[in-house]
């Protein structure tokens, strides 16, 4: 899956209508529960926002690029794109 951006303003909402499998909610890459039908999330801007930690010739960009594959055009079944 890739990521969505969306303006800070954006409130989103999913609700769960499958019946079927287990569905697993994780934030930030930490489980936050079990979700069963007819649940809803729903998340918006926070109210503060985030301070970062910029290091030396490495841009924020250039960071998401390479752990979210950004313009990787590899095919999925090569094997020098797995594990990264």
């Amino acid at each position: 899956m890739r990521p969505v951006v969306v303006p800070a303003s954006a409130v989103i909402r999913v609700e769960v209508l499958s019946r079927e499998g287990e569905m697993v909610l994780t934030v930030d890459g930490r489980g936050g529960g079990r979700l069963q039908t007819g649940d809803r999330v729903i998340t918006s801007s926070a109210e503060h926002p985030v301070r970062l930690i910029r290091f030396p010739g490495q841009s924020f960009f250039s960071v998401l690029r390479h752990k979210l594959k950004w313009g990787d055009v590899r095919p999925l079944d090569d094997p020098s794109s797995q594990g990264s």
